[in-house]
């Protein structure tokens, strides 16, 4: 028998290490208070690292959603915070 050959990549797979940061959505005391504004201040993670995700997350919601949607939404948009942080 014969090996099946899988086609090759175009190239090496890129890593979190070289990301483009130039996109990432930093945590800023502007967004911050936005953030306090749209989901309130119990929840919000203490690392920079996590309040930039929920920050990028809650920004994408409102693009979607719209911003009354969000804060109907805080405490279940919260609660899915809490799971995706657990896979962080």
């Amino acid at each position: 028998m014969t090996k099946k050959s899988r086609p090759e990549a175009s190239g090496p797979i890129p890593s979190l290490k070289d990301k483009d940061k130039s996109k990432e959505i930093l945590a800023t005391p502007a967004n911050l208070e936005e953030l306090k504004t749209l989901v309130g201040e119990e929840g919000l993670p203490k690392s920079q690292k996590e309040l930039n995700w929920l920050l990028k997350l809650t920004q994408e919601m409102v693009k979607k959603k719209g911003e009354d949607w969000v804060k109907k939404n805080r405490i279940a948009l919260l609660r899915q915070w809490e799971y995706v942080r657990t896979l962080l």
